[in-house]
């Protein structure tokens, strides 16, 4: 995306905008694990080689991998409204599967990848059986010695260990022996293994994602809609703007009021907490009484969700009004999700 465009997409819908400094899935792994985001949406399992800490898989029904896998309810049918996710802990955990950060790196460089071709005659199972042997960690510990040590002497042992156990399969993680199959004598390609465990992104030169996260910008659908219109001429259209806004938009206004009203309750909690002279240290979600709940109410949503009639109406008040005291028991706008 070019810099003007997202000038102008910020400035439109007052939306984050970040331009990343190599692949997109490595930077949002990076900011995944300083936990600037919550998890990386993506169907491309790069995003865990290069990092990632959780990953969800796009919720589409009609995307070919969900079709035989979908997510489902809680009655066990396939749901749109659902989504997979996986979590790099929980893939460590498994038995079944037992990978580390450097099992996904190992995996991805002796399977063909976006990086290289991998190596001649070894698939899926050999790499996930030498993975299990621990070759994955042992040579993501030799990446990182590099910068302190000459580290080809231990590559060299590690790759002669590894062509030991094809031979051998003493470990019994393989299916069997392979007494024909070696690592190249350039395995592992030192620029291929940078590429996933010291990408390109923020992270090279400390920040944590495209300069800093802003709090105080709001998802405004008024502007949004004025730079469909603007920009988008095949569907820039009001009854296609309202249609493609429907299945793309929506979801995403519910959840920046449903984020803003957890903001608010943790200030509420803070502030209470401060005046028992407790710490305000927020440990576990907060669980106030029906009276103190922020919930969802109309103030709330109007308040995140501005639209250019609000704003002018509101502006020809000299004194603006405040929603500080508001009592949120007036109801609530979002019931059900």
């Amino acid at each position: 995306m070019e810099n003007g465009e997202a000038d102008v997409i910020r400035t439109r819908s007052t939306a984050d905008v970040f331009q990343v400094l190599g692949e997109a899935e490595a930077e949002l792994a990076h900011l995944n694990r300083y936990g600037v985001i919550d998890a990386v949406l993506t169907d491309d399992v790069d995003a865990l080689v290069f990092g990632a800490l959780r990953v969800m898989k796009n919720s589409s029904l009609t995307l070919s991998g969900n079709k035989s896998n979908p997510a489902l309810d809680s009655e066990g049918k396939p749901s749109k409204h659902h989504a997979m996710i996986y979590t790099a802990e929980a893939i460590r955990r498994r038995p079944e599967v037992g990978l580390t950060r450097g099992g996904f790196v190992l995996s991805a460089m002796l399977v063909k990848g976006d990086y290289g071709d991998g190596v001649r005659d070894v698939g899926r199972g050999i790499a996930l059986g030498l993975v299990r042997c621990g070759f994955g960690d042992e040579l993501l510990e030799l990446f990182h010695r590099r910068s302190i040590e000459d580290i080809w002497p231990a590559l060299a042992r590690w790759r002669s260990s590894v062509n030991l156990e094809l031979h051998t399969n003493s470990r019994k993680q393989l299916r069997h022996s392979y007494s024909t199959l070696s690592l190249p004598l350039d395995f592992p390609n030192m620029q291929i293994l940078e590429n996933y465990i010291g990408p390109v992104c923020s992270a090279r030169v400390g920040s944590m994602g495209g300069g800093k996260m802003r709090d105080n910008g709001e998802l405004n659908l008024a502007r949004a809609a004025a730079f469909c219109e603007e920009k988008f001429g095949e569907w820039g259209y009001p009854t296609a703007i309202i249609k493609r806004f429907r299945s793309l938009m929506w979801e995403a206004a519910i959840m920046r009021v449903l984020r803003r009203a957890a903001l608010e309750a943790d200030k509420k909690e803070r502030t209470k907490r401060l005046e028992h002279g407790e710490s305000s240290v927020i440990k576990g979600p907060p669980t106030p009484s029906p009276a103190e709940a922020v919930g969802t109410p109309a103030y709330l949503v109007n308040k995140y969700l501005p639209t250019t009639d609000v704003n002018r109406r509101r502006a020809a008040f000299s004194l603006q009004p405040s929603f500080e005291g508001h009592n949120s028991r007036n109801g609530s706008l979002i019931t059900k999700i």
